[in-house]
């Protein structure tokens, strides 16, 4: 089984990066998570940004019966 990104190298264009950070964010309003991804072929080190684009709701933990 392969492991694929959906986020390649920037650098050289390998479809494998692996995450070496990750952390959520809020500003202006917008929540997004920026992940810091080492890239296993070439070695290059870059941030991504990933924006949820939708609201979340609040998990209940609570069962309705």
């Amino acid at each position: 089984m392969v492991n694929l990104d959906l986020v390649g190298c920037i650098e050289c264009g390998a479809v494998r990066t692996v995450v070496t950070d990750s952390r959520p964010t809020l500003k202006l309003g917008v929540r997004y998570t920026r992940r810091k991804r080492e890239c296993v072929k070439c070695y290059a080190k870059y941030w991504t940004k990933e924006v949820i684009d939708h609201q979340c709701r609040d998990y209940l933990t609570s069962k309705r019966t």
